[in-house]
């Protein structure tokens, strides 16, 4: 859960996209076979099964992940807390389905706990 709710991250991150209703992810597995991009599902949920279950995937994004925030920690942090308002924002707004309600609440818990892990690292 972790890696994909940070992969799902706006600006440096931004390894997983939400297009046309869509979730796609950007990896080194789909260079070879769909030019570069991976269709994970058509929501949140099924994108997130989809992700979880290729153990491969989830290696390479874990390591993007790490690269992109070890980079700049700073803007790292500043981006992810951004992120976490804005999902925040979107879960007060009350137009998001139970279920995924359930996932985005889970996947902040994640990124506040990276955020929190960071901390204690530096």
């Amino acid at each position: 859960m972790r890696w994909f709710a940070l992969a799902l991250a706006p600006e440096r991150y931004k390894l997983i996209v939400n297009h046309s209703k869509k979730y796609f992810v950007s990896t080194e597995q789909a260079k070879r076979l769909e030019g570069g991009v991976l269709p994970l599902g058509g929501d949140r949920k099924s994108a997130f099964k989809a992700f979880k279950s290729n153990l491969p995937l989830v290696k390479e994004i874990a390591n993007k992940v790490e690269l992109i925030t070890h980079e700049d920690q700073d803007k790292a942090k500043f981006t992810l807390q951004n992120y976490i308002n804005h999902l925040n924002q979107v879960l007060k707004g009350g137009k998001v389905d139970s279920q995924i309600q359930e996932q985005v609440e889970m996947e902040i818990q994640e990124i506040e706990a990276y955020l929190e892990d960071l901390d204690v690292i530096i």
